[in-house]
């Protein structure tokens, strides 16, 4: 991620502890209280998502796929979400999780139907408090570049490249990177590969993980178009594909945008139908796409339709607290947008 220019951070202590990071869940909708599923809102304290999907269905006696949610939370930290499971809520005996409610719906919970995130976010040991007191509110009113966060591409950092290998129908080289880590998927690919070609063991392993892995390439792409715009990232260009409200629009005179604060420039995530912008930005980003030795016919070979992002990330009430040199964040962001993002531009690195 890089940084804005001229933005003063300061060095502090991140994650010391799980209630450190605090991230609650919010829904676009109202449950109904009536219905076939029953929507849990559960609490996991340094565990994944799939870990505690995979825990709730053990103890449902489901299976994983019956059971939805609207998005992956981090793993190190506290944090509150919705997962929806057709039948009556478990018995639940776990050090690392548990349900803080029940609500019957009449449907179930599908990926991405989430408004956003509340986060609250404690800092300790801060070098220059003073810095992060100037920083944050020009933040709150500017905006932050909306990168996807370093959990997007995994502990080793390498889940764009497992995608990238996956896209171009390179099996066994995304194989090679994939057992590179040591989970309890990963045990599981290599007691496949010993009797499996990797085509074969891709098609054994959960579908979710090659979609999280196409799904990094795209962010990882969308985050290099970001670098290139770090500049202009709140700040509209002819050829643009602003994005104001959920709507996108084609930028031909950017003074038309005038006295919409909530406007955007956006970038692809890359796919089948994603439009690109034309002018500037669109070079922009068919040069990123050239840089990774990818076309977009690459893309149109696979599911993945694409969409287009947000490059300028609102924080929605933000608010800071600063108590000697203990520092308490509290924002919420809509649907997408990384807390890291926000962090990446205060804090120069951690003590």
């Amino acid at each position: 991620m890089k940084s804005l220019p001229g933005m003063k951070k300061t060095k502090a202590l991140f994650k010391q502890k799980p209630e450190d990071f605090l991230v609650e869940e919010i829904l676009p909708f109202k449950l109904s209280g009536d219905g076939h599923h029953t929507y849990l809102f559960i609490e996991k304290t340094n565990i994944s998502t799939f870990e505690a999907v995979d825990t709730v269905a053990e103890a449902a006696g489901c299976s994983p796929r019956d059971i939805g949610y609207a998005g992956l939370k981090d793993k190190n930290a506290v944090t509150r979400q919705y997962i929806s499971i057709p039948c009556e809520p478990p018995a639940l005996d776990h050090p690392q999780l548990r349900i803080l409610s029940s609500t019957r719906h009449n449907t179930k919970l599908k990926k991405g139907k989430l408004y956003g995130n509340k986060f609250k976010i404690i800092l300790r040991n801060v070098e220059n408090p003073s810095n992060l007191r100037e920083a944050f509110p020009i933040l709150s009113k500017r905006g932050a570049p909306n990168y996807y966060g370093p959990q997007r591409f995994g502990a080793l950092g390498k889940n764009h490249e497992i995608g990238k290998a996956l896209l171009l129908s390179n099996y066994q080289q995304a194989l090679a990177i994939f057992l590179l880590a040591n989970g309890r998927q990963e045990a599981y690919a290599r007691k496949l590969a010993e009797r499996l070609k990797p085509r074969q063991v891709w098609k054994k392993l959960p579908r979710r993980l090659p979609q999280l892995f196409l799904n990094a390439l795209q962010s990882h792409l969308f985050n290099a178009v970001l670098d290139r715009r770090i500049e202009t990232f709140d700040k509209l260009l002819p050829g643009d594909l602003a994005m104001v409200g959920n709507r996108f629009t084609k930028v031909e005179k950017p003074e038309d945008f005038a006295g919409k604060p909530d406007f955007s420039p956006s970038g692809p995530l890359f796919g089948r139908k994603v439009p690109l912008a034309q002018g500037e930005p669109g070079r922009i980003e068919n040069q990123v796409l050239a840089n990774s030795a990818l076309t977009l016919s690459d893309f149109a070979k696979s599911h993945l339709d694409g969409y287009r992002r947000p490059l300028r990330l609102q924080l929605i009430n933000p608010s800071l607290k600063l108590e000697n040199t203990t520092a308490t964040l509290e924002f919420t962001l809509k649907k997408g947008g990384y807390a890291t993002a926000i962090l990446a531009q205060l804090i120069e690195e951690t003590i």
